[in-house]
């Protein structure tokens, strides 16, 4: 949460905070004027109140900021930039979890929200996204066999190529390290996607943004090492048909 919370710029995080509590409180006619006038507009006093049911459940246990992401941009017509803050909390009340994500937008005209959306969870994120083997998909498996098979064919390419005979080693060896076409998968929602311009080192790995984000899996096809088991016999009889280097005699006769 500390290295969060160094991304957000602190105006627009209190900014956010007060907006949520507010919400909370049902203050909703002090915190209408914190909307953008268009998006209060069309929220009007009926969203408010929407998001207020949503999130009245007393005074939060805990209120945590768990992701930030700034954006800038250069509006039409010559206005001066304007920076764009999306911010996303973890509340924990009595008897409910809430994750609240508002976007403040803050230029020369000031400071306002542009959007705010509160979704009540069953359990907090880090309980939600931890990884776990319980209640998973063939898919899940499928990934997470493939992120321990993949590393382990390349590796052991890699000891066959050391150990072969083939000329431009060290160029066989720089394309077994690597792979091409990612694929990817969230594995708290089992959603699954496909890179195939990416390419990876050792075949496989895993990130994780923090303990509130799920772990997403990635392994990508090991074609350096395909393509070099496939050209190996070729490969050897050609560095077998190569003369044999001279030995130091061979050179001092030549040299006479």
């Amino acid at each position: 949460m500390e290295s969060v919370q160094k991304f957000a710029p602190k105006e627009d995080d209190e900014f956010a905070r007060r907006f949520i509590d507010l919400l909370r409180q049902g203050r909703i006619e002090e915190a209408d004027p914190m909307l953008e006038s268009a998006v209060a507009a069309r929220a009007g006093a009926s969203g408010l109140n929407k998001l207020h049911q949503v999130i009245d459940h007393g005074e939060p246990k805990a209120f945590a900021l768990v992701g930030a992401h700034l954006g800038y941009f250069q509006p039409f017509g010559g206005s001066s930039p304007k920076r764009q803050t999306n911010l996303v909390y973890q509340l924990q009340f009595e008897n409910a979890w809430i994750v609240a994500t508002v976007t403040v937008e803050s230029g020369s005209n000031g400071r306002h929200i542009i959007s705010a959306n509160f979704q009540p969870l069953a359990d907090s994120l880090q309980v939600i996204h931890r990884f776990t083997l319980r209640n998973k998909s063939p898919v899940h498996y499928l990934f997470l066999a493939a992120c321990f098979a993949v590393p382990l064919f390349i590796i052991t390419t890699l000891v066959i190529c050391a150990r072969t005979r083939v000329r431009r080693r060290w160029l066989w060896i720089v394309f077994i390290l690597f792979c091409f076409v990612q694929f990817k998968l969230n594995w708290t929602t089992g959603a699954w996607d496909v890179l195939p311009l990416s390419f990876n080192l050792l075949g496989a790995g895993w990130t994780r943004a923090s303990s509130y984000a799920p772990v997403i899996l990635n392994f990508a096809l090991p074609l350096g090492a395909i393509v070099f088991l496939i050209c190996r016999p070729r490969l050897r009889r050609a560095s077998e048909s190569l003369p044999p280097a001279p030995n130091g005699d061979e050179l001092a006769n030549r040299k006479n």
